[in-house]
Parts: structure tokens; sequence; C-alpha cells
């Protein structure tokens, strides 16, 4: 025989003898009563069952010695295996094959031996029962039959073991299954071949409310929505009669309290059963429907939609950004964002800031001047989106990608718009300012002269001649004022002051200014104040004052006879402020309804024929209500035609505990001081100069900006009027230079005095180091406060 026959025959063996898996078991009675029945029969002293591995000997029963195992070299039994056939060895010291065994030689000394093959039913070796003795002996053939008889009886123990042992495997199976089926997170069920559920696990009652008693012995289309029912049968007959056995379906089933759950289905057909296992795919196909509709909406929308993996290369573009930039998906595939689209224009620095952005997991959004494939430029807006995994790791970016091209060149068209519109107020200022200026300065002539003259003690008819003078002249510088202050609220150039105002004097002055205009007409001018309202309150007296004085005069204006009232009421008082409602009356002509809403408008008036009956530039209207606007509020018009109308405000003040008190022409102190005056305008220095002296102020004149710097630095001045527009050198520069001169020059009061102040220069005087202006036509009081604040504060 050659050795691979005789290697797969004893790994044959080798297997079947692991079947029974007797090697190494524990001991058992069945088998120690069949040792001792051998050693009773056969007389001998000796009698073991034992089985043949492939390197040793395992002892299952034994009598008359204690051995477990032997190695298989060394053991008399590896003969019965060898020869499947039963061995007598009378005296093993005499027999060649034994004789030199440790068994034989060694602590047993065994001498005679008897053993048969115990061979399974398929006729493998399985090992030996054996008798054996101490001396010589022998056996008959009685004896010789017995042995294999008690032999067989050992293999047919060993069958029932076996199949007991089988069994209970099989029934542990069965349990574990059973197990595995009812503690199943899934649904399984087993049906006939009618649909008829036969068993269902415990996982249904989670899953669909039913408890597995109140599901088996019922159809499970029962459990169907119908529509669905009817989709299925087709699908399974076809199947089957097609020989299919095992079918994947996903289909909506019906819980317990009504609601449909969708289910994935994995069914088998065998022996006329089907085993179903179904598994709660709800939220997946709820998310594959979003994702159907999402996906729906990336590929239709018309904004172009980028996906990027979490490296940050797009995997994915949808039709509306390949139409947008000319690009397809392939030569998108696998570039960062930007990487097609950048160019020469392209903001480099924005687009790796963006990109830094992601890398970082953040949000970005970005307007980027990008290139098409053709090298057409086009400004793309792409906002950028990461999307990330359960666990927080990013998983992809989402990029929104917009055509802002026509935005872009509107924004540009936009600056540019607003560029020259700058250009275009700034020049208007500039015109104004200039027209201020050329204006006011014989203007300042005219009024200073007539205030001046009023103070020589004229003659009662040079009286009547300069109060027409200094009227006119007051008109003028009126109209000047209500052009000048529209150009500033129109620039935004007009901010309102925070000082001590006095409501009731404000009140009292400006009722007492108007009442020369009802001199000749039976007009009462009246005020009524709320007691309750403080004495002194924060505020712009001056702009008060104008809009007071706008509103009581077209009121005086437009009544010929009856009562124009200004009215102050207290609406609310907390311990930082008051909120006080104005209110202007009359029983004046009235305005039309349908004019009320245009009154306000800039150049325009109730009537077409109002301007050339009453006079007015149509501005006293608009700016009043620009300046009401400043204040935070708005203004409230009732009128009737032929009866009068009502102007109302609300204007919350801060509370405050100062007084002011205006000086006046009475009180004038004589001044000890020398006083530089700056201004190119001979007229303007005479008219300074004269108004001056009167307070026994020592003056000088300067007719620019470099002679005053000149002056300053070899006279010793204790004030210095600049004017702002002069030649060579201007007042700001002038002021700049003197400050500059050294820390004796710091502290030397400079005044601007003034014909135009718009909002930028009011920076400018303060920025170069002025101390304060005058506006020019000054009123003498005003001037004299100014000065005498100024040399007392020095």
């Amino acid at each position: 025989m050659s050795e691979t026959l005789a290697g797969e025959i004893e790994n044959a063996r080798l297997l079947a003898l692991k079947s029974y898996r007797i090697v190494d078991s524990l001991p058992e009675a069945e088998y120690d009563r069949i040792t001792r029945l051998a050693a009773y029969i056969f007389k001998k002293p000796v009698a073991l069952i034992s089985f043949v591995d492939r390197d040793n000997v395992f002892i299952k029963s034994q009598y008359g010695i204690q051995v477990e195992h032997t190695l298989r070299e060394e053991s008399i039994c590896k003969l019965i295996v060898e020869e499947s056939s039963l061995i007598i060895i009378e005296d093993t010291t005499r027999d060649t094959r034994t004789a030199s065994l440790s068994n034989v030689l060694g602590g047993a000394k065994i001498r005679f031996y008897a053993g048969t093959p115990l061979i399974s039913p398929d006729g493998k070796v399985l090992g030996s029962l054996s008798v054996m003795d101490f001396v010589p002996g022998t056996l008959n053939e009685e004896e010789k039959q017995a042995l294999e008889d008690l032999a067989f009886e050992v293999v047919a123990h060993l069958e029932v073991r076996k199949k007991n042992l089988e069994l209970k495997d099989l029934i542990t199976k069965h349990e574990e299954i059973s197990t595995m089926f009812n503690n199943s997170a899934e649904l399984q069920c087993i049906t006939d071949r009618n649909g008829i559920i036969l068993v269902v696990n415990k996982a249904v009652e989670n899953l669909l409310g039913y408890t597995p008693q109140e599901g088996e012995g019922r159809p499970i289309w029962d459990f169907f929505p119908e529509e669905d029912k009817m989709s299925l049968l087709p699908v399974f007959s076809q199947g089957l009669s097609a020989g299919k056995k095992n079918f994947e379906v996903e289909v909506r089933i019906r819980s317990k309290d009504g609601t449909l759950k969708w289910m994935g289905w994995s069914l088998a057909v065998k022996n006329n059963k089907w085993y179903a296992n179904g598994r709660d795919i709800t939220e997946r196909k709820a998310a594959e429907e979003q994702l159907l509709l999402v996906s729906l909406v990336a590929s239709k929308t018309i904004n172009g939609v980028a996906i990027s993996n979490s490296e940050g290369k797009i995997k994915w573009v949808n039709d509306a950004l390949e139409n947008l930039t000319g690009y397809t998906l392939e030569d998108f595939k696998n570039t960062r964002p930007g990487d097609l689209l950048a160019g020469e224009g392209t903001d480099k620095v924005l687009l790796e800031a963006a990109r830094r952005q992601a890398s970082e997991c953040k949000p970005s959004n970005i307007e980027l001047l990008s290139y098409k494939k053709d090298g057409s430029p086009i400004w793309l807006s792409i906002s950028n989106t990461p999307t990330f995994n359960k666990d927080g790791s990013l998983d992809q970016q989402v990029e929104i990608i917009n055509d802002i091209s026509e935005r872009k060149l509107a924004e540009a068209e936009l600056i540019k718009t607003r560029e020259e519109a700058l250009q275009l107020s700034k020049a208007k200022e500039t015109f104004l300012s200039v027209m201020s200026h050329e204006i006011r300065t014989p203007l300042n002539a005219v009024i200073g002269m007539s205030h001046i003259l009023m103070d020589d003690n004229p003659t009662e008819s040079q009286k009547e001649n300069l109060k027409i003078l200094g009227f006119s002249a007051q008109n003028l510088l009126k109209l000047i004022n209500d052009i000048l202050d529209f150009t500033k609220i129109e620039t935004g150039h007009m901010v309102l002051e925070s000082a001590n105002v006095n409501l009731k004097e404000l009140v009292s002055q400006t009722l007492n200014s108007l009442q020369f205009k009802t001199a000749d007409r039976p007009v009462a001018l009246r005020s009524e104040i709320d007691h309750r309202i403080p004495t002194f309150v924060k505020g712009d007296n001056i702009r008060l004052y104008q809009i007071l004085m706008n509103l009581l005069g077209n009121a005086v204006k437009f009544t010929e006879e009856g009562e124009v009232k200004l009215k102050l009421d207290l609406l609310q008082e907390t311990k930082q402020s008051v909120k006080v409602r104005f209110e202007v009356s009359d029983t004046g002509i009235g305005i039309e309804p349908e004019k009320i809403d245009y009154i306000f408008d800039s150049y325009t008036q109730a009537n077409s024929d109002t301007t050339r009956k009453y006079g007015g530039t149509g501005l006293g209207l608009a700016i009043t209500k620009s300046l009401v606007s400043l204040h935070n509020s708005d203004m409230v018009v009732e009128s009737e035609i032929g009866k009068g109308s009502k102007f109302s405000f609300i204007i919350d003040f801060a509370l405050s505990e100062g007084s002011s008190a205006a000086v006046e022409n009475k009180t004038m102190e004589q001044l000890s001081a020398s006083i530089l005056i700056v201004d190119d305008n001979e007229i303007n220095r005479i008219l300074a100069s004269k108004v001056l002296s009167k307070w026994g102020v020592k003056v000088d004149f300067a007719e620019n900006g470099k002679v005053a710097v000149d002056k300053v630095q070899q006279s010793v001045f204790d004030l210095v009027l600049m004017d702002l527009h002069m030649p060579v050198m201007n007042g700001m520069e002038a002021t700049r230079t003197i400050r500059s001169l050294g820390r004796e020059y710091s502290k030397l009061p400079i005044v601007a005095l003034t014909a135009s102040l718009f909002a930028h220069e009011l920076e400018t005087i303060n920025e170069c180091g002025m101390d304060g202006y005058v506006m020019k036509p000054f009123i003498p009081g005003e001037l004299y406060a100014k000065i005498k604040s100024l040399l007392t504060n020095r």
C-alpha cells in the first residue's frame, strides 16, 4: 500500500473517531461495566477500552490498572488499528512486535494480551477492547467470540452516545435559533404557501404594535395596503413561474395604530413555505424621498451647485453650473472649487481665505471675479456649506454658485453715480459756501453799520430809515440762511447741538420778534405753556427758534385777523427726560386737504398765487419739517379752508439743571484787550474795528493769514478774530501755523469770524485749533459774549 493511500485511510479513521467526541471525555458507567464484565468473563486481572488517536492512546475505561493516556507507539493496541483484527499474544516478551514496548518492559509488565478492534458501522477502526494478564496465557474459541461480542456492545454504546450528542446539539441549536429569532430587531416570520402566518417573532410588537399571537394564523396580506398588495402579486407569481426562490421587495405595512411603515423584505420559498425577514426602512425611504427632492432641486435649479468630497475635490456639479461656466462635469471632477474659474482678475487672496475656511469646516460666502471656459469674465457669488457625518467628521461641501454679473455692473454704475453725486454735492456746497461768503460780506457791512448808526443817537427820521434798512437786510439774511440751511440738511451736514435751553424764554423771545408783524392787523399773538414743563432742558436753541419762527411766521403771514397761538404741553416726564408737544394754531386762510401733503416739498406753496400775494421762498416748511425730523419727530398738520391750521410735533428733551443768560448791549462792560482782526475785506475790518472800539478794545489788522502770523510774532495780542476764506494763506492754515510757533501761542484765543460754515469746515475749525466761531453778519451782543468768555477763561 502506498504512503499516500495509507495516509488518506488514516485521516478518514481519525475523522470518524473525532465524530464520536470520545477522546478526552469523562468516565462513563456504561463502559466501566463492560471492562469489569470482560475481566470477569475471561478471568484476567486487566481489561481496557482504548481509542487510538494520531499520536496518543486514550483509555476510556479500565479495570485492574490506572492509566489514562499512553503514546501510540508504546501501546500494544496500535497493532489492532494496523491489522484491524483480533490479536492474541500469549507471551509479549517472546513476540517481536511487543518485546520492546514499555508496557512489557516497564512498570506494568504485561505478559498476556488479547484485543479486538472497535469498528464503526462504516468500517473505521476506532480503538480496541482488550484483556491482559501479568503471566502468559491464551483464549479458546468461545472466549474469542465473547471478546468480539463485547466489542460490538462497546461500539453500540458509542453509536447511541453519538446520536444523543447530535440530538443535544440539535436541541441547543434550535434553542439558539429560537432565541435569535425572538430577540432579533428585524421582523422574522414563516407563512404557508397561501401567506397564512405560521410563526412570527417578538419584533413584530416593537415594529408594528402587534403581539405574535395577534399575527399568527392571519394572512400576511391583511397587513398590506390594497394598492401595495396588488402591485406585489404579479411580482411573486411571475417570479415563482420562472422558478425564482428568493425575493427582495420593499412594501408598506399597516401598524396596529393605523400608520403605514415601509419594510424591506427578504423572502425565500422552500418546502411550500415562505420565510420572510423584514426591516423597518421608513426613515431610509423618507431620506431617499428627501434626497430625490434635493437632487431634483439641485439638478433643475437655475443656480449652480457643486458638491466636493471631504478633501475639497469636486465630485458633482449640476447642469446649471455647466451652462453658467461652459465647463462640463468631467472638467470639474477632482479639481478644487475655483481652480478652473480663476483668472487674471481673480482675487487670489479672497479665494485662499475661503479655502482656509472650508478646510476648517466653516461656511463661507464670497463674491469672486471668475472666467468661463471661453475666457469671458463672470462675477460669481459662491456660498460654501460643509456637511458632517454622525461622528462630527467632515462629509462633503456644498457650494451654491450664482451669476451676479448684472448686479456687479449695477453696483459699479451706482458707485460711479454716487461718486459723481458726491462731486456734484461738493461742488454745490463749495459754490454755496463761496456765494454765502460773497453775499454775507457786504451784508455784514450793511447790518453792522445799521447797528453802529443806531447806537450813534440818530434823529427820529434817521431811526425810521435805519429800521427800514435793518429790516430789509434781515429779510435778505433770512433768505440766504434758508437756502444754506436747506442745503446743509440735504447733504446731511446739519447736526443738532445739545445745550441748555430755557423753553419759556424761547417762546417769549420768539413771540416778541413777531409782534411788529401784527401791529397793523387785528391779530393776537398768544402763548400757553404747561406749568409742569421744567425751566431748562437740553436742546439746540437756534434750531428750535428756527422751527418756531418758521411756523409762527407762516401763521402770522396767512392770518388776516383772529389769533395765532403757540401752545406747549407736557406729555410725559421721567427722571432723565421730558416729552413736550408743540402746537402752532391760527385762524388764517387754511389749506386744502389735497394740498397738505405738498406744502413740505421744496420750493412749493399751497397755491400758485401764494408767493405772489404773501412772498417767501417756499423753503420754510421744508426746512422746518427736516429740522423736526432731526429731533426724531414728525410734523402733524390739521387744517380747514377759511378756518385756520394747526401744526404740531413732539420732542423728547433730556433734563438740564443749568442756566444761561444772554448778554445784552446794555450790560456790556469795557474790555481791556488787544485784538488782531484778520480779514481780506477792508469794509469788514472797518466794521469790526468800530464795534470793538466801542468796548474799549485796542485793534490791529491783517489782510491775510500770512500777515497775521507775522504780526502775532511781532506783537502781543489777547485774541485773534480770523476770517476763513482769504488769499495767500487762509484762516485754517494761519491758525495751524500760529499753534506750531511754540507753547506760548497754544493758548492764544483764535475765533473764526466767517460768512459761511459747513459741516466739513466746522470739523476743520476744531482740528486746526480754533476756539470757536461767530457767523457774519454778526450780532454785536453775540460777538461780545464770545470774546468776553474767552478772555475770562484765558
